[in-house]
């Protein structure tokens, strides 16, 4: 059962940021979770922790998945309006292409955090509907390294509008979410050949896009305890040359109280 577990948990371990692929091509970007907390009044607290994956599409198979972590926290200093504080870390490390079945081509390594931060509002529509809009505000710092010498190091800045409508019950939570973002690159140096590219050269030349993610929420739980799966998905915009992976998806729990039940 043990190994079930753990073998089980490698699968659904995430990326939240997807820096690579291993299906032949270096990425620097993929789409990372969105803010939906639920807030409904003034003390609320939502705390989360999740293992995602970031991957280049639904086709995608196991190998090319990028573990990591995503924890969150939300909270309502007033009615009608939320503070959302995030973190998000990974590391990979780069294999040579081989005749294994699950690598038969080389994989590419990386090491990424990001801190985000959010501010906005939320409406309650009805008991069971909430509204909630954040402007995000991102800073990243990543490292792309393939299986020789090779390395990319970056700053990313990442700018945003999250909207989302979410239904919520106790025992169950729904929700469908957008963002619109800008990225900005900065301090971007060091070596990386691939295919007889130049990718610092290619990152340089084009560090600024435009991306629209929609995304959706489901919570199972009872209350304040609830289990979370969200989907992202990641369009560009501007026609700009852009290694990115386009899927991301995560599974956590979540926690939610009130700080005047603390008392």
């Amino acid at each position: 059962m043990k190994n079930l577990i753990g073998t089980f948990s490698n699968l659904i371990i995430i990326i939240l940021f997807g820096l690579l692929n291993t299906s032949c091509a270096p990425v620097v970007y993929g789409p990372t979770t969105q803010a939906l907390p639920g807030l409904e009044k003034k003390g609320d607290i939502k705390a989360s922790f999740a293992s995602a994956s970031s991957q280049h599409n639904l086709k995608s198979d196991f190998s090319t998945w990028i573990p990591g972590m995503d924890t969150r926290i939300a909270y309502s200093p007033i009615n009608k309006l939320g503070v959302i504080l995030g973190y998000s870390s990974f590391s990979e490390k780069a294999i040579p292409a081989s005749s294994d079945f699950f690598q038969t081509s080389e994989k590419f390594g990386g090491h990424y955090c990001l801190v985000d931060l959010g501010v906005g509002t939320y409406k309650q529509l009805n008991p069971n509907w909430i509204w909630e809009n954040y402007a995000m505000v991102s800073y990243a710092k990543m490292q792309l390294e393939d299986s020789k010498i090779d390395k990319l190091n970056a700053n990313l800045v990442k700018a945003g509008i999250v909207t989302g409508l979410l239904y919520k019950r106790k025992v169950v939570e729904i929700g469908v979410t957008s963002k619109l973002s800008r990225l900005n690159y900065s301090s971007i140096e060091g070596r990386f050949i691939h295919d007889g590219y130049d990718e610092v050269d290619r990152l340089r030349k084009n560090n600024s896009h435009t991306m629209f993610e929609p995304g959706f929420i489901f919570s199972l739980g009872y209350k304040g305890f609830k289990l979370d799966f969200q989907m992202v998905s990641s369009v560009k915009l501007n026609k700009d040359y852009f290694r990115r992976n386009k899927i991301y998806s995560s599974l956590g729990f979540s926690m939610a109280f009130n700080t005047k039940n603390l008392r």
